[in-house]
């Protein structure tokens, strides 16, 4: 099986990019979107924490291909996001993974403060705020029809926070499951320590356990939660090390949240071994 190493906001962008495409085309077929769910998220881009806004159809019987059409605007604490339709994909819904269409507005590295949030999505409309500080983004909007918030308060991610799981098919491979986390810890990763609640792609338990989607094609795993703030190039190794040695055994799914502008978001796995 291939592994992979890649940027997280390097597939925003080539999201973007696709989005970007489509748009220009003339011949573009669309539907009529119905009601969504959005949240914020952030990522980091070379060194700076960036907010996200993410949105999915309520319906989940689109080809996950299919994009939520969108434009938004920051002009100082006014945010303005239109949801417009769906965007067909012209792959004659084929073959197609069934799902939510989606979309990922780019709202930047917002300062502190609370901005006002005005959110259309196809024939519904809504307004609310959302507030930034240096822990936290609180999203206050109110639910109304067609449209719906998760996670009123988000947690903002530590820099140096590592975390994930390593899945794998036989008991007999534990042991390198085990391996690689210890090793974690050889290299100077420390356990996380950090409060209860939502942080976008995990939760901590209020007894300071890591809550993270699992995939389910994996029929053992060991999770980690750590805080790494040392050299890259040594992760990279340790990484790089069990990929190539244990890459038959073993999926090491990894998250870093890097604060170093050569490092953003990265992401090591291949599921369904």
């Amino acid at each position: 099986m291939n592994k992979y190493v890649f940027t997280f906001l390097a597939m925003m962008a080539g999201m973007a990019v696709l989005f970007q495409t489509a748009c220009n085309d003339d011949d573009i077929e669309t539907i009529p979107l119905q009601t969504v769910n959005g949240e914020i998220v952030e990522t980091v881009d070379y060194g700076t924490k960036v907010l996200l806004f993410n949105f999915k159809t309520d319906l989940q019987t689109y080809p996950i291909t299919y994009l939520i059409r969108s434009e938004a605007t920051v002009d100082g604490n006014q945010v303005n996001i239109n949801l417009i339709d769906i965007q067909k994909d012209g792959m004659g819904d084929l073959n197609i993974i069934k799902g939510s269409a989606s979309c990922i507005i780019q709202l930047g590295a917002l300062e502190n403060g609370t901005y006002d949030l005005q959110i259309t999505a196809g024939n519904y409309s809504g307004n609310g705020q959302f507030t930034v500080t240096d822990d936290m983004v609180i999203t206050d909007f109110s639910a109304i029809e067609g449209i719906a918030i998760s996670h009123d308060t988000l947690n903002r991610i530590p820099f140096g926070t590592v975390w994930g799981y390593v899945g794998y098919q036989s008991a007999s491979n534990a042991s390198v499951a085990n391996s690689f986390i210890s090793g974690l810890g050889a290299i100077g990763a420390e356990n996380a320590v950090q409060s209860p609640g939502y942080y976008g792609y995990y939760s901590v338990s209020d007894s300071g356990n890591i809550i993270q989607p699992i995939d389910e094609s994996y029929t053992y795993y060991k999770e980690y939660f750590k805080t790494f703030n040392g050299d890259a190039a040594a992760l990279n190794e340790h990484l790089n090390y069990y990929n190539t040695e244990f890459y038959s055994k073993v999926d090491i799914i990894f998250y870093w949240f890097y604060s170093d502008e050569d490092k953003t978001f990265i992401l090591n796995g291949t599921p369904g071994k």
